[in-house]
C-alpha cells in the first residue's frame, strides 16, 4: 500500500513537471520568434536595441530552466520506474502471502474436520467397547445361572480326544485376552472370533448336551453346550440355529450356521472355552 502511494506521489510530480517543461518549451518558442523578429528589424537598422539584449538574457533563462526541467523529469522518471518495480514485488508479495494464507485456511479446515471426525470415531469406538463389556457382563451372569442349574457332578476335565474340534475354520480377528485399541480403549475378549461368510457351517467342539439355544443380548443367536467334564463351549453370532435347548450332540456335528447377529461387526462366529464357568483361552484346547 505504501509503495502503491509512493508511486502515485511520483507520477503526480512527473505529470506536473511534463505539464511545465512543456509550457516552458511553448514559452520558449515565442520568445526565440520575438527575439527573430526584433533582431531582423534592428539589424536592418544597425542598431542594438536593449529590447534585443533583454530578450536574448530572458531566452537564456528559459533555456536553463528549460535544462532544469529536463533533469528533474529525467530523475523523477527513473525514481517512477524504482517505485514500479518496488509495487511488483510488493503487490507479489501480498498475492504470495495471501496464497499461503488461503491454504492456511484451507489446512485448518481440514484438521478441524478430521477433529470432528477422530472424536465422533472415538464416541462411537468407546460405546461399541461399553456395549461389549455390558454383553460380557450378561453373559458372565447366564453362564452362572446355567451352572448353578447343572448340579455339582464331579469333573473328569477330560473330552473324547486330547483336542476339541474347531466350530469352524478361518482367520481368528479378534484373539483372546484383553485388547487395547485405538484411543486407549480397551476391553477383554473372552474367546476368539473367527471370520467366516455368513451362513458357513458351525459344529460342535466335542460331544455334550445343548443347555442354550437362543437370542442373547449381543451374543446374537447363541448355543452353549455342557459337555459334562467341567468345560462349556459357547458359540455367539450366529445366523440360524439347528438345534434346541435340551439336545445331544456329538463331536463334528452341525449345530449352526455363522452370521453378524447381536454385537458382531463382520460376519464371523464368537467361540468360547469355560472351565468351571471361567473363561480360558481356547486356542491351546483345539486340534
Amino acid at each position: 500500500m505504501i509503495a502503491r502511494d509512493s508511486l502515485k506521489s511520483v507520477q503526480q510530480r512527473l505529470e506536473q513537471a511534463e505539464n511545465k517543461l512543456s509550457f516552458m518549451h511553448s514559452q520558449q518558442n515565442t520568445e526565440l520568434n520575438m527575439l527573430l523578429r526584433v533582431h531582423k528589424s534592428y539589424k536592418a537598422q544597425d542598431i542594438n536595441h536593449r529590447d534585443h539584449r533583454y530578450l536574448q538574457q530572458f531566452a537564456i533563462g528559459t533555456r536553463k530552466q528549460i535544462d532544469i526541467l529536463t533533469g528533474f523529469r529525467v530523475s523523477l522518471t527513473h525514481e517512477k520506474e524504482l517505485r514500479q518495480s518496488e509495487a511488483i514485488k510488493v503487490t507479489r508479495g501480498v498475492r504470495d502471502e495471501s496464497n499461503k494464507n488461503n491454504q492456511y485456511e484451507k489446512t485448518i479446515k481440514n484438521l478441524s474436520n478430521q477433529t470432528k471426525q477422530l472424536t465422533a470415531e472415538q464416541k462411537k469406538l468407546q460405546a461399541q467397547v461399553e456395549k461389549l463389556k455390558k454383553d460380557s457382563t450378561a453373559l458372565e451372569s447366564l453362564v452362572n445361572q446355567l451352572m448353578a442349574k447343572q448340579g455339582k457332578e464331579p469333573s473328569s476335565y477330560q473330552f473324547t480326544d486330547k483336542k476339541i474340534a474347531w466350530p469352524l475354520r478361518g482367520k481368528i480377528v479378534r484373539s483372546f485376552g484383553e485388547e487395547t485399541s485405538s484411543y486407549g480403549t480397551s476391553v477383554v475378549n473372552n474367546g476368539i472370533d473367527i471370520a467366516a461368510p455368513e451362513g458357513t457351517r458351525v459344529v460342535a467342539a466335542d460331544d455334550g448336551e445343548v443347555i442354550f439355544s437362543d437370542r442373547y443380548c449381543g451374543q446374537g443367536k447363541l448355543i452353549i453346550i455342557d459337555h459334562k467334564n467341567g468345560f462349556f463351549t459357547l458359540y455367539a453370532y450366529n445366523s440360524e440355529l439347528l438345534v434346541a435347548k435340551g439336545a445331544k450332540v456329538k463331536r463334528g456335528q452341525a449345530i449352526a450356521k455363522s452370521g453378524m447377529t447381536g454385537s458382531a461387526t463382520q460376519a464371523s462366529l464368537h467361540f468360547e472355552l469355560r472351565k468351571d464357568g471361567r473363561a480360558i483361552n481356547p486356542v491351546p484346547y483345539l486340534e
